[in-house]
């Protein structure tokens, strides 16, 4: 389609955006083809890399100075979802629906199996609720009622209080001061924003449930998307939308978006 579109609704907010990904589609990456649903996506600490897996177990790896692809495997199809293991630099994970856990992958040797890796993350009960974590890997958000955060063994940091039933996907700043997650109450949906003391910065109405959220490099800003509406980026000091656009077919909904660390690209 177009890119022509505007993504700002008027010239003060424009303005502002300015130095914010615009939200118009700028590249399209099919990992084997046409083939396959992407499932998840993950971008390595750094920014270096953007890894995805696809409904059918593949995986697939590009560097983000130039796009080229440098890693792609056929995985089990018991892996449901991937993540880069934080504080790493190019160590990719791969969490999968069995007792032997995760796989990790160094993206730095062409993929090569890490048999041995110290595992700096905690578990959560439950695998279909994603841990969030900030870049050093010190701070990781759950989700749920309430909300938590804990440090990489686990051990609790606090509660996010809210009044939601539920408090899912979540996101966390670089430096791990700021959360968001997309929650919901009935069919009201919302995004809720905390300090990482547990302080609450504001709840600002969604028209629907959120699919994911990744916040900006500096926590000032949250990408969010759902299952009908553009994507947007919401100031979250006030809850305004700044930007928004459609970079994704109609046909293909997102399931994931994240943020490059240097704040340069969105991806989803």
């Amino acid at each position: 389609g177009s890119t022509a579109y505007p993504t700002c609704a008027d010239g003060l907010l424009c303005e502002e955006a300015r130095h914010l990904p615009d939200l118009r589609l700028e590249r399209q990456l099919f990992p084997f083809g046409a083939r396959g649903v992407v499932r998840d996506i993950a971008i390595s600490p750094d920014g270096r890399y953007l890894a995805a897996l696809t409904s059918t177990g593949r995986v697939a790896a590009y560097e983000t100075g130039g796009w080229n692809k440098v890693v792609q495997f056929k995985e089990a199809t018991n892996t449901y979802r991937i993540d880069f293991m934080p504080g790493s630099r190019a160590t990719l994970l791969l969490h999968r629906y069995t007792k032997k856990g995760a796989r990790a992958l160094d993206l730095d040797q062409e993929g090569k199996e890490l048999k041995k890796f110290a595992w700096n993350c905690p578990v959560d009960s439950n695998e279909y609720l994603r841990l969030e974590a900030n870049r050093e890997g010190t701070v990781f958000a759950h989700g749920g009622a309430p909300a938590k955060l804990t440090d990489a063994k686990g051990t609790l940091l606090r509660e996010l209080t809210h009044k939601a039933d539920w408090a899912h996907p979540l996101a966390v700043s670089a430096d791990g001061q700021v959360v968001a997650a997309g929650t919901r109450k009935g069919k009201d949906a919302t995004i809720q924003v905390w300090r990482a003391s547990g302080e609450s910065l504001g709840s600002y109405p969604e028209p629907r449930e959120l699919t994911s959220i990744s916040l900006s490099p500096d926590g000032r800003y949250a990408m969010t998307t759902n299952s009908y509406d553009p994507a947007n980026i919401v100031r979250l000091s006030d809850g305004e939308v700044v930007r928004f656009g459609k970079p994704y077919y109609n046909e293909f909904l997102p399931i994931k978006a994240v943020w490059s660390p240097d704040g340069r690209f969105v991806a989803m």
